[in-house]
């Protein structure tokens, strides 16, 4: 069934008898955006994965170094910012080793150096950094933290 819109847009609804909901199709500027509507009164049934919390990662991270031992953390998001967590620690001696949405940090070699500004620009998270190496260290210097420019 299609539907003109209240902006011309085209609507196209499908219902999906195995799971008992209708489909929308929007067509906005040539492209087709889905969307899915949930009829009630039917039992909802399925499995799905949560990714890891950015911002739960991007702390935790930095923080393994604390610890003078293999640490392991699961469930970790692969996004740039993990990447860029990862030229951090290589940087500074820890060893870090990635498979199945978890990282493994060895921390025992750390070394307290100046992280680079290259290294540091390119996310707001490596202020963390600076905690954890002055909690191990009592000293660190490092270039100020990037991000975007919004917030």
């Amino acid at each position: 069934m299609a539907k003109k819109g209240k902006y011309n847009n085209i609507f196209i609804y499908f219902y999906d008898k195995d799971t008992k909901c209708y489909i929308t199709y929007n067509k906005l500027g040539g492209n087709f955006m889905s969307k899915i509507k949930i009829e009630g009164g039917h039992l909802l049934k399925g499995v799905i994965n949560i990714s890891g919390a950015k911002n739960s990662a991007v702390a935790l991270i930095p923080a393994a170094i604390l610890c003078d031992e293999e640490t392991t953390i699961t469930n970790v998001p692969e996004i740039s910012d993990v990447d860029s967590l990862e030229e951090i620690l290589t940087c500074l001696n820890a060893k870090v080793k990635r498979e199945n949405n978890s990282v493994t940090i060895d921390s025992k070699s750390v070394e307290n150096k100046v992280i680079p500004e290259e290294l540091s620009v390119k996310l707001r998270a490596s202020y963390y950094f600076m905690g954890a190496l002055l909690g191990k260290f009592h000293k660190v210097e490092m270039y100020f933290p990037g991000g975007c420019s919004i917030g």
